[in-house]
């Protein structure tokens, strides 16, 4: 199964999703799609493993000056769902496992599409809770909520 970029999944319980435009910073060329967080009150693109992670951005960066820009963010609660596929470096562990359930994992961006790291059990961001592929499909989706510890809206 070919990776995606990373999408919001749903909702726990039936709240609704949380949407606020936020500045962008200078020079930024993320993507629809592409997790940020705030900087000295800027969004900007997260690396892997961030240490906050405000939310998902709604369009693409527009490569201009400091607040040019208001851009839409869906920002992470407690009770956003997110779809992304799961990723490990070894290609016989690259995919969903019964074990992966409720585990907490770290996060990394190819090419702007955002995956469950498996191969980052200390640095974690996200946990797994539920499974949208069955158990063994490769590169396999999987719905996650961002920790607490690294939410911006906690």
């Amino acid at each position: 199964m070919a990776t995606f970029k990373a999408a919001y999944g749903k909702m726990l319980y039936t709240t609704s999703p949380v949407i606020e435009h936020f500045p962008e910073a200078a020079s930024q060329t993320f993507e629809a799609g592409d997790l940020v967080f705030t900087n000295a009150g800027y969004i900007e693109e997260c690396g892997a493993d961030p240490a906050s992670i405000l939310g998902l951005v709604m369009e693409d960066g527009h490569d201009a000056g400091a607040g040019d820009y208001q851009v839409p963010v869906l920002v992470f609660t407690e009770a956003t769902f997110i779809e992304m596929c799961v990723y490990h470096s070894d290609p016989g562990a690259n995919l969903i496992e019964d074990t992966d359930l409720r585990t907490l994992y770290g996060l990394v961006a190819s090419n702007h599409k955002w995956l469950v790291d498996k191969t980052e059990v200390v640095n974690t961001r996200v946990k797994v809770q539920q499974f949208k592929d069955p158990i063994g499909t490769v590169s396999g989706v999987v719905l996650v909520t961002v920790i607490p510890t690294v939410r911006e809206f906690a």
